[in-house]
């Protein structure tokens, strides 16, 4: 069971995720909002999950994104 610090943690990222694809231009801001409003009704996934799921981005860009902040959160 994740604690709450962990959930946290978790949203944090996902909020980067969605910011950095924002600015990337990889999703509008359209698409941001709408997940990023999604991703408290929906505990179990995560922001590249939704993303992925509604077709806003494709896998290659999911992996590009996950990367970038791999190495901006070691």
């Amino acid at each position: 069971m994740p604690t709450q610090v962990t959930e946290k943690a978790d949203r944090g990222r996902d909020l980067l995720f969605g910011v950095i694809a924002l600015q990337m231009n990889f999703v509008d801001q359209a698409q941001f909002v709408e997940v990023m409003t999604l991703l408290p009704s929906q505990p179990d996934k995560g922001a590249e999950d939704l993303f992925g799921q509604k077709g806003y981005l494709k896998p290659f860009q999911i992996v590009a994104l996950k990367g970038l902040i791999d190495a901006q959160l070691l």
